[in-house]
């Protein structure tokens, strides 16, 4: 790694020749920067926010992208997000029950566009959950549920 510089925070300067600096701007994207000065962004880390269980889950899309259930011991309502949502932005959830499948039920601000919102967990198995925001329709779009095998 003696090429690599690792840097919190904002952009570097341009680092020497034959090196390359990583960094995670404010917005969470990891990008590298080339001895040329330019940037190549390569995505973005969630924010994440991690529960063991709860009956309510609201989650602040101005801080959060992934909510992780870890435990899930109840029946849970995805409440409809609060903050200001924008076009395309994406919101996944990540829920395990703790052995007992658990019902689930969602805000009005969640549409089923692919299939239909799940009404409960399987036992034990991890359950993934996306959604993407729809500017004109003010929803929560489900687009894609994965469970595992």
């Amino acid at each position: 790694m003696s090429n690599i510089l690792l840097v919190p925070g904002t952009a570097p300067a341009t680092p020497a020749t034959g090196k390359a600096a990583f960094f995670i701007g404010p917005d969470l994207t990891a990008t590298v920067k080339d001895d040329t000065g330019a940037e190549h962004p390569l995505g973005k880390f969630p924010r994440t926010s991690t529960v063991v269980t709860s009956t309510a889950i609201a989650p602040n899309v101005n801080a959060i992208d992934l909510v992780e259930v870890t435990a899930l011991a109840s029946a849970l309502t995805l409440q409809n997000p609060t903050g200001t949502s924008v076009l395309g932005q994406k919101l996944l959830f990540k829920i395990l029950d703790n052995g007992t499948a658990q019902t689930l039920s969602f805000g009005t601000a969640y549409r089923a566009l692919v299939a239909a919102l799940p009404t409960t967990t399987t036992s034990g198995k991890l359950l993934y959950l996306g959604f993407i925001y729809n500017t004109q329709s003010s929803t929560w779009d489900f687009i894609a549920r994965v469970e595992q095998p």
